[in-house]
């Protein structure tokens, strides 16, 4: 059986929350208390340090990561192109247009690669560190920024050919993928479908997985030599969010949900990224949430006992579970829980199930099992919604993933 990613996510997340701002009970004296087997505190601390590497663990399958990642985010530009995909599935309009659309290849994983920089003048390498055996891919594109070239050109336009470069030596072979006309007097993405170099790759192979030792090798080259070389931006340092990118949209087969649309059916090209300010609003939102938290948190506590089953709004931050450095977006995301009492006979807005019906019945009538009494139908969430995390991965490739049953909407009797 595939394991549910998106709910084991949210339970890691939720217990390291926990985990991180629980500690051991002190007596007054600021001492932990012993009992006869030793130091109370050791135990309690040794305890959650083995709790935390299970979940880590868990963490890293989710991921697909083989260690948390040590880099932080501020050291790395995150390439405008995956913001700029994360802010146009945030945003309710695309959510909209999204499940009206048909016929649609969707995704749920995006993977982005720069160039290795190890490739000749117009020639391009990207290492596939990363891919996970569980992932197929489904679209990729080549995307090059185009410098504007000087104002004495000969000509605006000029025929490109696009070649996959494979072998080495005296048996490198050059298949043409692509020949076009470029506009070499403007500047910008010039974007390539290179998806058939994947698809033969894992049409042969016996696992996606084996993607992962690969290098693709691309190159451009003129048509015609009498026309001027595109000014293609290379340099690491000063136009890193220029530099080449190889763009994979992939399907995570341990993901049930795929939103996210292949090249063919969306157009974010040509759109400007915000000065931050949605990132600034997402933040000052998040902290007047918590702060109207913790001013109601004690009034919850005292009366959640006596309400009925309902929704409660839980917002877990993720700079305060450690991850901030490795997840580029969201800030946090409102998990919620449920919680309160099934009472009998159960309203239709409990959402129960016969199964917690036909035990609402059982309860009331003092039937046990094994000398104890059947209990009541449990509160828990009965429908979910999924989020997208944009993050860095082991090799500081920027990832966008998209993961099941992460948010509760409604809760229900079952």
């Amino acid at each position: 059986m595939t394991p549910n990613w998106g709910i084991t996510f949210g339970l890691i997340v939720l217990s390291l929350f926990w985990l991180v701002h629980g500690v051991p009970v002190k007596t007054k004296s600021g001492k932990h208390r012993k009992d006869s087997q030793g130091n109370f505190g050791d135990l309690l601390e040794r305890r959650q340090e083995n709790m935390e590497g299970g979940l880590e663990t868990k963490l890293l399958n989710v991921f697909g990561l083989r260690e948390l990642p040590k880099h932080g985010r501020k050291q790395f530009e995150t390439p405008s192109f995956m913001m700029e995909l994360y802010q146009s599935l945030a945003e309710e309009k695309n959510q909209q247009a999204r499940t009206t659309a048909t016929r649609q290849i969707k995704a749920n994983t995006v993977r982005s690669f720069f160039d290795t920089g190890r490739g000749r003048k117009n020639s391009f390498v990207f290492d596939l560190h990363g891919l996970l055996p569980r992932e197929f891919v489904l679209s990729a594109e080549l995307r090059l920024y185009v410098q504007k070239e000087k104002e004495n050109a000969k000509k605006d336009t000029a025929r490109v050919n696009l070649f996959q470069i494979s072998g080495s030596g005296t048996r490198q072979q050059s298949d043409l993928l692509e020949t076009r006309t470029v506009h070499i007097t403007e500047k910008g993405w010039l974007v390539f479908d290179v998806t058939q170099t994947f698809l033969s790759h894992q049409k042969h192979l016996a696992a996606a997985s084996l993607l992962e030792n690969t290098t693709m090798h691309y190159a451009i080259e003129m048509v015609d030599e009498s026309d001027n070389e595109l000014r293609i931006s290379r340099r690491r340092r000063r136009n890193q969010d220029r530099m080449p990118l190889l763009i994979l949209y992939l399907n995570d087969t341990a993901i049930r949900k795929n939103d996210i649309l292949t090249p063919a059916y969306m157009d974010i090209h040509g759109e400007k990224l915000q000065d931050g300010a949605g990132e600034e609003k997402e933040e000052n939102t998040s902290g007047k949430r918590r702060r109207r938290k913790r001013s109601t948190s004690s009034a919850r506590r005292s009366n959640t006992r006596s309400k009925k089953c309902q929704l409660y709004e839980f917002y877990v931050d993720f700079q305060k579970v450690g991850w901030s450095d490795w997840i580029i977006a969201p800030n946090g995301y409102n998990a919620n829980f449920c919680n309160g009492h099934c009472p009998f006979p159960l309203d239709p807005h409990f959402n129960a199930t016969n199964h917690a019906t036909v035990q609402a019945i059982l309860n009331t009538k003092d039937f046990s099992l094994k000398g104890q009494r059947i209990p009541k139908p449990c509160c828990v969430p009965s429908d979910f919604d999924s989020i997208h995390v944009l993050y860095l991965d082991d090799y500081n490739n920027v990832v966008l993933k998209e993961f099941d049953d992460m948010e509760a909407k409604s809760c229900g009797c079952h």
